[in-house]
């Protein structure tokens, strides 16, 4: 019966050092996961700044491919100013022409 209890005893003793073992891996695994869902946070704050950083650079890009066409779109809208102004002139001549040939009459 003793050798039993010491058996027991030493069972227990065992089981005791087992749970202690067991709640020291679960400190540390709740410690790891703390730290992983950290990470995931600071890596889905770092992905959002770099995904709006990269719409910034897109939409610099495109205003910077416009800048490249702005001078063929203002040359083009000056030939087209001095197209009109030329057609003007010839209309207002032809206008003056007309009253003056009005006024001969």
């Amino acid at each position: 019966m003793k050798e039993r209890l010491e058996a027991l005893s030493a069972h227990v003793t065992e089981m005791e050092e087992d749970l202690d073992t067991a709640r020291k891996d679960l400190l540390k695994s709740t410690d790891v996961n703390r730290k992983l869902k950290q990470d995931i946070h600071e890596t889905e704050d770092k992905n959002r700044q770099l995904q709006e950083r990269l719409e910034l650079v897109e939409e610099l890009q495109q205003t910077l491919r416009r800048a490249e066409t702005l001078p063929e779109v203002e040359a083009e809208q000056a030939q087209r100013v001095a197209s009109l102004s030329k057609d003007q002139l010839i209309l207002n001549l032809e206008t003056l022409r007309a009253k003056v040939d009005q006024t001969r009459l």
